[in-house]
Formats: structure tokens, sequence, C-alpha cells
């Protein structure tokens, strides 16, 4: 039931606040503005999985579920005070609400809505991948459990490079970048089952990934967000949403396909390997972007 909840808060806090970007960003502005979303959030991703697994060792798992709590009825405090509204300059739809199998067919059959969910489902999937399995990967290497939240830790401290990224996408254009940051990734990831024999190599290898995922991370949901038809953002951004909770639910059930046959590191390969091919169908991404 906890999961269940936490799931819908976050499709909803998604949804809405892709919605407020849509309404108050321009698009011309969208491009600087995901990377300053994304360095701001770098803190908290930053230090959550270390702490968490601190937390839970020293205090117990109700420290670690407590602090997330707090930090969520923050954040509902911070939207009261902000009294948050929807653009008044828009006007208010009085049709009947729309059959979501409707736009589901509508969003798919547009390529570059289609490529922008793509992407950003095996974005969000190789972050999933790193989250489970990194941790899982330090414990069976022998390098323990909070070495795994470290290695975490460290890797999405990479956010923090996430404006220079921007800077670089406005430079030499979207597509270009993320075919880097896409190929970037998968290479060392799939030099993790390589490594294996070697545990802090192969840490170092996870903890390269992710640096290069960050690049990726610098154009954030540009694509979607460009491609998008203002008259059709509620439905659109709703559709698009399902991306993330796709990425956490289908590579972890396909892992579990995959370790049933072979051991852990053809997980990592599996993985790089589904970036690398991310990377070649980047290239369909508009040049003009």
């Amino acid at each position: 039931l906890g999961l269940l909840a936490q799931v819908i808060g976050a499709a909803s806090l998604e949804i809405t606040l892709n919605l407020y970007v849509l309404d108050f960003v321009a698009r011309r502005d969208i491009a600087a503005f995901e990377p300053k979303r994304i360095f701001f959030a770098a803190g908290a991703w930053a230090l959550g999985p270390w702490l968490g697994v601190w937390l839970k060792a020293n205090f117990g798992a109700w420290a670690t579920y407590g602090l997330a709590a707090a930090a969520a009825a923050a954040l509902l405090a911070c939207f009261w005070y902000l009294r948050l509204t929807e653009n008044p300059a828009l006007p208010r739809g009085r049709l009947a609400p729309p059959n979501p199998v409707k736009y589901l067919a509508r969003f798919f059959a547009q390529p570059r809505l289609r490529l922008s969910w793509f992407l950003a489902t095996g974005r969000a999937g190789w972050w999933a991948m790193f989250f489970i399995y990194a941790p899982i990967y330090a414990v069976t290497a022998g390098l323990g459990e909070e070495t795994g939240g470290a290695i975490v830790s460290i890797g999405l401290a990479a956010l923090f490079l996430v404006p220079l990224w921007g800077r670089l996408v406005r430079r030499f254009g979207m597509r270009r970048m993320l075919i880097a940051g896409y190929a970037a990734a998968g290479a060392p990831t799939v030099a993790v089952a390589w490594a294996a024999p070697w545990p802090w190599l192969g840490a170092a290898m996870l903890v390269a990934a992710a640096v290069a995922a960050s690049i990726v991370d610098g154009a954030g949901n540009t694509p979607f967000l460009r491609a998008v038809r203002p008259l059709e953002r509620p439905e659109m951004t709703t559709v698009f949403g399902t991306f993330r909770h796709t990425s956490q639910l289908v590579p972890p059930a396909a892992f579990a396909v995959l370790l049933r046959a072979f051991a852990l590191p053809a997980v990592f390969v599996a993985s790089g390997l589904s970036l690398l091919a991310l990377a070649w169908f980047a290239r369909y991404i508009p040049k003009r972007m």
C-alpha cells in the first residue's frame, strides 16, 4: 500500500510540474531551464542513497522512511505557501475528460513524441538499474553495504555537472550531446562485467558511467517539451509521464529473468548495450534541436 501511494504521488507530482514548465517557461528557454532543475535536485539525489543506508544501519528502517515522509510533508507545505495555481492566461477547458486510450494511440503515432518517450525510458531505466544493482554489486563483491550506498551517492553527485552539459548542449546541439552521452555511459556499464574480478575497478566503472549518464540528464525532458503541441499538453504530458513507471517496472523484471540463467555481470552488459542502442536512435533527433 505504501509503494502504491508513493507511485501515485510521484506520478501526480511529475505530471503537474511538467505542466507548470510548459505553462510558464518559454519554449526557447526550456533548454536552459532543464539543466537548472536537475542541478538543484542533485544535492538530494547525491546525499539520499548513502544517508538512507546509514540511517537504516544505525537507527532502523523507520528513520529512513520517516525522513522521506518529512521531505514530502515539507514539499506539500511549500506548495501551500507559494499558492501555486494554473496559468491564468490560459482558458479553462469545458470539454468532457478525454479518453486516455485515445491519447495513448495519438502520442505514439507522433514520431518525435515516441522518440522522446523511448529516450527518457532508457535514461530512467539505466538509473533504476544503477540504484538497485550498484549496491548489490558492492555487497556481492565484498565491498559492503555502506560502500554500495556511497557508490550510488558519488555517481549521483555527477548531476552537479548538469549546468555544464546544458551549456554544451546549447553550443553543440542536443542531438550530438545525447549521442555522446548514451554511448559514453553504455561503454563503461558493459565494462563492469569485464572488471568483475576487480571490485574497486568495477565500482569505478559504475561511477564513470553515472558521470556520462549525467550528460544525458543535461537535456532532461527537453525533447518532449519541445515536441509537444500546446493544445495537447495535459493529455500528452500524462502519457509521457508513464516513462518513469515503465523504467521502474520493465528493466527490473527483465533483469530478474536474465539472472535466472546468468550471473550478475549480465545485468550490466544488458543495460550497457541498451544505452548504446539509444545512442543510435538519438541520431533521429532533429538537427535544429
